[in-house]
């Protein structure tokens, strides 16, 4: 009766420490860590001027466009 009782006080005293590491234990792992320093990829100025140029034209071309609706659906 003895040693069931310390058996079961044990086992007990286990999974409370399961427990209590399980909390402590971090969720993420961490899989890679990057390789300092990192390579910057960059867009050159003339590559930057065209699209940025392009997606202004473009922009413009719809604002007015869908103002022009607007004003004509209003009159």
């Amino acid at each position: 009766m003895v040693l069931q009782t310390i058996y079961a006080e044990v086992i007990k005293n286990l999974e409370i420490s399961k427990m209590s590491m399980a909390q402590e234990t971090p969720v993420v792992q961490i899989v890679d860590s990057p390789i300092l320093p990192l390579n910057e990829d960059k867009i050159g100025k003339v590559k930057g001027i065209l699209i940025g140029g392009f997606l202004a034209g473009f922009f413009t071309v719809m604002w007015l466009t869908v103002r022009r609706l607007y004003r004509q659906l209003m009159s």
